[in-house]
């Protein structure tokens, strides 16, 4: 992996395998007009291009920080387990 990649989260480098990364979507209201956005300059453009990449660990905590329901992986193992038969 020859790229510096940074966690956006803990400014940490992220030297796992994998990684969560976050790339924008600009969604159209369905009583707006379907017509892309169109910028004003490269900046602006860009400003909604910039993707966002975490450690595992740091999304989930980014995704807690904004009141995003989490599920408790303790309670899923032990939903799963008393599933065994």
């Amino acid at each position: 992996m020859g790229e510096n990649i940074i966690c956006n989260r803990c400014q940490k480098p992220i030297l796992d395998l994998s990684y969560v990364e976050v790339r924008p979507t600009i969604v159209l209201q369905k009583y707006m007009a379907p017509i892309p956005p169109v910028f004003s300059c490269p900046e602006h453009a860009e400003n909604f291009a910039t993707p966002m990449r975490f450690h595992d660990d740091c999304w989930i905590a980014e995704l807690k920080d904004h009141g995003v329901p989490i599920h408790d992986m303790k309670e899923v193992i032990k939903k799963y387990n008393g599933m065994k038969t």
